[in-house]
């Protein structure tokens, strides 16, 4: 809306638009200029900006903790939205930080505002808080010299939803309980879980009553099943004992079934105390025999390993021996026959069978064969290792072939390095290559072998160009693993001879003199055969 200026002669344009006389324009958020003409001059506002509407809040989602028998309120908890930009009112009132309401029963809505927009919950109803249960009144009776026990009524409340406890932890619909001597308390509670205790209940202790028995306790043991159980006191003459409260002896008692008893003692009048709980235990259990994991020595750990993997329950010890027991499951040993006892803490022991570590196993030895070979693809330039007599199995064994630590190769005892050389574009500057077999045994024991490779081409060069240019340089016999060459003219007479050839001659005499371009004949010794020919020599840049 414009406000000034305003005059009758001047008409309002709104981003350059058609002028009107009206200086209100209705307009969705976007930025705008306002246009004043008198129909011949007119001025411009800068840009005007239309913010968007401002968003409203999602409508809360609320946790509503209801009333209980000991807190009358209840909460109404708002868990979304929830923005350091929002506020919180209850029935429509003034709006908090908090997004937390303590409320009495009754019905409410919470609204969420950001300051500008709002939104409001449904009803939420508070329950009204659930009844308390009057404190019980109880009718008591007192124990007698025949009837040690008392028992505990209880007259008010009675109701079918209500339950009774003596203990405060078990609840019954029976409102009377048998009880001993002692300090109680009745707890009442409802179906709503509320409850009311009441002041102590004190039953009192049977005149002439004898004292409760102490008793001397034996336990099962692992040679033992029987349990026994002896009065210690009281002992006075005329005085009976029952571990049933129906049959009296004298005061031993052999338990041949685990369980809980109490000892009843019975005066020559009928008067009877019961002793508190006495537990037999079960026969202590003979331990499972130990089932194991056994390591056997290797190459690289002379000691063998037995672990016991059952049973491993609390409290149960180890031993190698018989003798030394430890916690510890595992047993480091040298080869050897044992036997795994394992004990619990009752002192029950089982043992195991002979358990067998053997010797430790010999180190593989190999010897090493390459050169050039005859394959379906050809000559192949082949790496290849086997065992010297049995030291290990080469077809068990594992075999790991590395080139500057990278794996190259299958698990095989043999490498095809003419077809490695082709896969990587392997060329006359990246000989020599270093090779390293990893044999791994079955039974885990390694030996390592380095290969040296000069090349792989497994046929006799025609012809070299001795001018340094890095190809066909050399006389290059790589493949052929040449024990011995001699290099001779067209006229028969020897020039050039070495042996143990390691591709030395580049055209040259033995004097080192440059031989002139021409052709040459060989002999080339080998270890299994001896091979002729002629090669060129071409001195031509």
């Amino acid at each position: 809306e414009v406000t000034a200026p305003l005059d009758p002669g001047y008409q309002y344009a709104i981003n350059g638009g058609t002028p009107q006389d009206s200086p209100i324009f209705t307009v969705t958020p976007g930025t705008y200029t306002i246009t004043v003409t008198n129909g011949v001059c007119s001025s411009v506002t800068g840009d005007i900006v239309i913010n968007n509407a401002p968003l409203t809040p999602d409508v809360a989602t609320v946790d509503v903790t209801q009333p209980t028998c000991t807190n009358a309120n209840g909460t109404i908890e708002v868990t979304a939205p929830l923005d350091p930009g929002y506020q919180y009112a209850i029935n429509g009132g003034t709006p908090q930080d908090s997004p937390i309401f303590t409320v009495t029963p009754g019905t409410y809505t919470i609204t969420v505002t950001n300051g500008v927009c709002s939104s409001v919950t449904g009803d939420i109803v508070i329950n009204d808080a659930p009844l308390t249960p009057d404190v019980a009144t109880v009718e008591v009776t007192q124990p007698t010299c025949t009837e040690p026990n008392g028992t505990i009524e209880v007259i008010a409340p009675i109701a079918d939803v209500l339950f009774y406890s003596i203990n405060g932890v078990d609840f019954q619909l029976e409102p009377t309980f048998t009880v001993t001597p002692g300090t109680y308390n009745v707890t009442v509670k409802n179906g709503n879980g509320c409850t009311s205790v009441t002041g102590d209940i004190i039953i009192n202790a049977v005149i002439g009553i004898p004292t409760e028995a102490t008793v001397d306790v034996t336990q099962p043991t692992c040679d033992n099943p029987d349990g026994l159980i002896e009065v210690l006191d009281p002992v006075d003459a005329g005085l009976q004992y029952s571990i049933d409260g129906i049959n009296f002896q004298d005061s031993t008692f052999f338990v041949a079934e685990p369980g809980t008893y109490n000892i009843t003692v019975k005066t020559p009048e009928g008067c009877t105390s019961v002793s508190n709980d006495i537990v037999i235990n079960a026969a202590p259990a003979i331990p499972a025999v130990a089932t194991t994991d056994v390591i056997q020595p290797s190459c690289t750990n002379s000691n063998g390993t037995i672990e016991v993997i059952t049973p491993t329950d609390a409290g149960m010890e180890y031993s190698i021996d018989g003798i030394n027991f430890q916690t510890s499951t595992t047993f480091s040993v040298t080869p050897g026959i044992y036997n795994i006892t394992v004990k619990t803490a009752e002192g029950c022991t089982s043992t195991t069978d002979d358990i067998v570590i053997n010797n430790v196993p010999d180190a593989p030895e190999v010897t090493t064969v390459q050169g050039c070979t005859d394959t379906p693809l050809g000559d192949r330039y082949i790496l290849e290792v086997e065992p010297v007599g049995n030291s290990f199995d080469i077809s068990t064994a594992s075999y790991s072939w590395t080139i500057n630590n990278n794996e190259v190769g299958n698990n095989e005892s043999t490498f095809d390095v003419t077809q490695y050389v082709m896969a990587n574009s392997i060329e006359g500057d990246d000989y020599p290559l270093t090779i390293v077999l990893t044999v791994t045994t079955a039974t885990g024991c390694t030996v390592t072998q380095t290969f040296t490779v000069l090349g792989v081409l497994c046929d006799v060069p025609r012809g070299i160009s001795p001018n340094n240019d890095g190809l066909n340089d050399k006389f290059d016999l790589s493949g052929l693993n040449a024990k011995k060459v001699i290099i001779f003219n067209r006229y028969g007479k020897e020039v050039y001879s070495r042996t143990n050839y390691v591709n030395e001659w580049e055209g040259q005499t033995d004097n080192g003199d440059e031989l002139p371009t021409g052709t040459y004949f060989y002999v080339i010794e080998t270890s299994t055969e001896s091979i002729t020919g002629w090669v060129y020599i071409n001195r031509q840049e």
